[in-house]
């Protein structure tokens, strides 16, 4: 730069000496000439002199424009020739045996170089380095971890051994390295002496032409290069950030910025390269509405200005009327009181966080509702996520929780709180924890404490590689649980009885009843003996009754069979009018025997021309022997009764109407259960089961049955069952 600006005064020096024997002549023929040979003569002199000053200008544009170029080119080559001596020491760093962490300022991550086996096992990830819990015990971890506050904050040097969880013995020193925190892990036995390093590193030795910067030297800093006004290459870093940037100096006036700082605020690069103060341009902006709103306006721009007097950056945040935010970074420049802005737009990230935060709320107030005690850990082992029913649960105090502590952390406050339980159950998790193989399966598990109780862990791996545990307290639901078992084995037991007292008694009474019926047949035989009126009265009720005893130990035993699975159906194509007269024979006898009783009025509808009916012939007739017995038992002496047999929809349908006393809605729910259907007469007993019979033929038949009352008196039941082809075809 120097070298260009003293050619540029040589040429200027020559254009004046060029120029001067010119004005010379002009100046030495002025005395002896007259005043009209002047004037003749000075326009030649003129037009000469400017033709030669013209010249020699053009010739010093040109050299300030090709000296540009060769500082352009000048900072281009600097700036790569930094990049590759960027690029070689972060190579250097990655290969030697040793772990370099780097600690930003503020808030951002560190900066980690090296080989991750030197506390970790192979294919380990080196940013895991950072989590001193990973590789170190608790106890050396907590003394690590205040030598490096106490290096951050003071800038105290240290070195210290340690040993690792891998059985390494290791030395780490803490170093202040361009005004940030530095640590340097290495392995007792890798310590190498001088001689041994230049030898054993062959990439220093290819790079020590390029001077990289050594360890111990402070890294410098874009301030530094930023200090003189006049410094244009630094400029040319600045030109290419897309952070919007601007540069005042210690009279408060703009004298650097780049394209984004002027597309951000929509200026003109004129108006700032005539270099208006800060306050102008706060001035500016405040008129365009476009900085935050605030009460006191003046008040405002004088706290930003007061940034010139401050000893270390500040950081803010605008909230823009046009609904972005900016950070503002101001950051004073030493020792010139200039201050370097740098404006970053986080709207879109402070959206995130807001987006973030809510979903973490609504999370966490999911998981806390939850019965269930939840605990998440990452694959270090610490807990990152966790409810209050885990801290009930597990005894586990809630500030402990909150310190995200290692599941060792965990097993041992358990086993203070539940020595005999919690320490045995967490560290046998605690496997399942590192477990990190790729085709690990979830899996569920049943734990009975000591106390009692009975937990219910499942282990679930999130996509994240993390593991969730959730725990859930059975005890009362398993107690629960055994006694429905315990009462449903009861009922099971209660229910075999039943059914084999029913059989035995049903086959046990068979005989005796047949016996009964036999002999009153033969005593109403003439050749048994005469009998009187009375006498044969008496034998034709001992008959009937005998009859109907018949009957229901027939449908106990249908009953009995159809409970247990094992009553079968035989389909065959039906004669619809014997099926009737069946039944009808069955009717009349039972009326015709019952001397007390007046006979009722039974009228048969059939319609013509039915569709074949494939069904079981017997339990059909059953069907509607109970049916018709059933109004009968209901209705008065000298009523009627209709039966109608139509088909509809591939369906037969069977239509019983009586004139009897009619029926409610609680004796219809009453009479489809079995032993129920009690009517106020003595001969209307037993109606419950024959319809409970009723039901269950149907059912097996797949049809279905309708009972409801008729106006002004009586009761209609419609029966519909399908006529059975597809079912026939199929057998």
């Amino acid at each position: 730069m120097q070298k260009g600006r003293s050619c540029n005064y040589k040429i200027l020096n020559t254009l004046l000496l060029a120029s001067s024997p010119f004005v010379f002549i002009s100046s030495a023929s002025a005395a002896p000439v007259l005043k009209s040979n002047i004037i003749e003569f000075a326009p030649l002199v003129i037009i000469i002199g400017s033709l030669i000053f013209g010249v020699i200008g053009s010739f010093f544009v040109r050299s300030i424009i090709v000296e540009k170029k060769a500082n352009e080119k000048e900072a281009n080559e600097q700036l790569s020739s930094m990049r590759s001596t960027l690029d070689n020491y972060e190579v250097l760093l990655a290969g030697l045996p040793q772990i370099i962490i780097i600690f930003s300022q503020e808030n951002s991550p560190p900066v980690v170089h090296g080989q991750s086996d030197i506390v970790f096992p192979p294919y380990s990830q080196l940013e895991n380095v950072i989590n001193f819990t990973n590789w170190l015990s608790v106890k050396d971890s907590e003394v690590l971890n205040s030598l490096v506050i106490d290096l951050k904050k003071n800038a105290n040097r240290f070195e210290i051994s340690l040993k690792g969880e891998n059985g390494h013995d290791l030395r780490i020193s803490g170093h202040v390295l361009g005004g940030r925190a530095a640590l340097r892990i290495r392995r007792e036995n890798l310590l190498l002496t001088n001689d041994d390093k230049s030898a054993q590193n062959p990439i220093k030795e290819e790079n020590q032409d390029q001077k990289l910067p050594s360890l111990s030297s402070p890294m410098p800093s874009v301030q530094d290069n930023l200090i003189d006004e006049n410094n244009d290459k630094s400029f040319e870093y600045i030109k290419a950030i897309t952070t919007p940037i601007v540069i005042c100096n210690n009279e408060q006036k703009i004298i650097h910025f780049n394209k984004a700082f002027t597309d951000l605020w929509e200026l003109q690069d004129s108006w700032l390269e005539a270099g208006p103060s800060e306050k102008a341009f706060l001035n500016h902006l405040h008129t365009k509405r476009m900085l935050p709103s605030a009460s006191n306006y003046r008040k405002w721009r004088d706290d930003r200005l007061a940034s010139y007097d401050l000893d270390k950056r500040r950081e803010e945040e605008w909230f823009l009327p046009n609904g972005r935010t900016l950070k503002v970074v101001a950051s004073p420049i030493k020792p010139s009181k200039g201050v370097i802005y740098i404006y970053e737009d986080i709207t879109e990230r402070r959206a995130l966080k807001t987006r973030h935060n809510a979903l973490i709320k609504v999370q966490s107030e999911t998981i806390n509702s939850l019965s269930e005690g939840v605990a998440v850990f990452g694959t270090n082992g610490r807990l990152t996520l966790y409810n209050s029913p885990l801290s009930l649960m597990w005894k586990l105090p809630m500030n402990e929780l909150a310190q995200q502590p290692h599941i060792d952390k965990i097993a041992k406050i358990c086993a203070k709180a539940m020595p005999q339980d919690g320490e045995t159950i967490w560290n046998s998790l605690k496997s399942v924890i590192f477990d990190l193989d790729s085709i690990r399966k979830d899996k569920s598990e049943r734990l009975k404490l000591a106390d009692g109780r009975l937990i219910e862990h499942s282990i679930t791996r999130l996509p994240d590689a993390q593991t969730m545990i959730t725990f859930i307290d059975v005890t009362q639901s398993a107690s629960y649980e055994t006694m429905l078992k315990e009462r449903n084995d009861a009922l099971v037991i209660a229910d075999n009885l039943k059914d084999q007292f029913v059989q035995n008694i049903s086959y046990e009474l068979r005989t005796p009843l047949t016996d009964i019926i036999g002999f009153t047949d033969m005593l109403a035989l003439k050749e048994t003996g005469p009998l009187n009126e009375k006498q044969h009265s008496y034998a034709n009720y001992i008959r009937t009754s005998s009859q109907t005893l018949a009957v229901l130990i027939d449908n106990i035993l249908d009953l009995a069979h159809a409970d247990a699975g094992i009553l079968q159906l035989e389909f065959e194509k039906q004669d619809m009018n014997a099926l009737v007269e069946r039944a009808k024979a069955g009717i009349v006898g039972m009326l015709n025997s019952n001397l007390g009783e007046m006979p009722v009025n039974l009228e048969i509808n059939i319609e013509k021309n039915l569709p074949d009916f494939y069904a079981d012939g017997t339990r059909i007739v059953q069907i509607l022997y109970n049916l018709l017995s059933n109004a009968v038992r209901f209705s008065d002496k000298g009523s009627k009764i209709c039966l109608d047999i139509t088909s509809l929809n591939k369906r037969i349908i069977f239509t019983i109407k009586d004139e009897g006393i009619g029926i409610s809605q609680e004796m219809k729910d009453a009479l489809f259960s079995r032993f129920e259907g009690e009517g106020e007469k003595g001969r209307q007993r037993g109606a419950g089961l024959g319809l409970a019979i009723v039901k269950t033929f149907v059912s097996l038949h797949q049809g279905t049955i309708l009972l409801e009352s008729r106006e002004p008196k009586g009761t209609k039941v419609v029966v519909s069952i399908p006529i059975g082809l597809e079912k026939t075809l199929s057998l």
